[in-house]
């Protein structure tokens, strides 16, 4: 499993630009497209994947994934924090 899949991938429609965005609110910076719902789904773990590679590579950690209680709809963060090199 690769570590991209711990954080969450929000897929909205934009009427702007006619295209659904892809992004995770945990990582700073990585949105990306699609023409399609799947499309952006695949570009969003594609893009989440290589956020977290390049972090990883420059050394620096990870943040927390944010774990969301649909019931009480309020964020839990994780205990677990991710370093530089730690594996999956």
């Amino acid at each position: 499993m690769s570590v991209a899949q711990e954080y969450t991938l929000i897929i909205q429609w934009s009427d702007e630009d006619q295209l659904y965005l892809a992004y995770s609110p945990e990582l700073p910076g990585c949105i990306t497209h699609g023409r399609t719902y799947l499309e952006a789904a695949e570009m969003g773990v594609e893009a989440m994947e290589l956020w977290c590679d390049v972090t990883l590579s420059a050394g620096e950690p990870l943040p927390l994934p944010q774990l969301y209680d649909a019931t009480a709809s309020s964020i839990v963060r994780s205990s677990k924090k991710r370093r530089a090199g730690q594996d999956e």
